[in-house]
């Protein structure tokens, strides 16, 4: 069974994509453990921009990979094919929601919530005093998800025709959004 959560800036998704794996028993990736992954694998210095999630100069990116013969939407399933071949797994962000649309064995997440709640919480967590670094913050790394998934999926981010359940964290909280997305993988019976 593959998990895969996108999710906005302040929502926690890698704190609940790790409890959820620890509920599912089954690996987590976030970026670190897919770097990590990719590295031992080789696939770090053809994807870089892949595994950092930036947004990267189309024409450049599309003429390298043109002459590797890799069409850009590809990658993400590439990549995610070598990593975690058939095995199980929850992986936050990176375009796994693309990657797994055809999969039965997939439930493809995305997490939102109220700005100024997701504010509040990346003031809190990363200390800012001063609720603009905050909210600076937030709105460029959303921007910035949204420009990378666009750019390896041709999809809009968030659109929750490319998820098969999304959650305002904000108004459920943590604990509760985990049990709904283990109730709807019962329900669909993927365990």
């Amino acid at each position: 069974m593959i998990v895969t959560i996108a999710r906005q800036c302040g929502c926690g998704g890698d704190e609940i994509g790790e409890k959820l794996a620890e509920r599912l028993n089954i690996p987590f990736y976030d970026r670190k453990k897919l770097t990590e992954a990719a590295k031992e694998k080789g696939l770090i210095d053809k994807h870089p921009n892949f595994f950092a999630e930036n947004p990267v100069n189309s024409l450049l990116y599309a003429i390298a990979a043109g002459e590797n013969n890799i069409q850009i939407t590809d990658v993400p399933k590439q990549i995610y094919d070598a990593i975690i071949a058939d095995g199980d797994g929850v992986i936050v962000g990176r375009c796994g929601n693309f990657a797994y649309r055809d999969s039965d064995r997939a439930v493809r997440v995305f997490l939102s919530g109220d700005l100024n709640k997701r504010i509040d919480r990346i003031c809190e967590e990363h200390g800012y005093s001063n609720r603009k670094e905050g909210e600076n913050l937030v709105k460029e790394y959303d921007d910035r998800r949204a420009s990378f998934h666009k750019f390896n999926t041709g999809q809009a981010w968030g659109s929750a025709r490319y998820y098969d359940i999304c959650i305002d964290v904000t108004r459920l909280g943590e604990e509760e959004s985990i049990e709904l997305i283990l109730d709807y993988i019962k329900r669909v019976k993927m365990q």
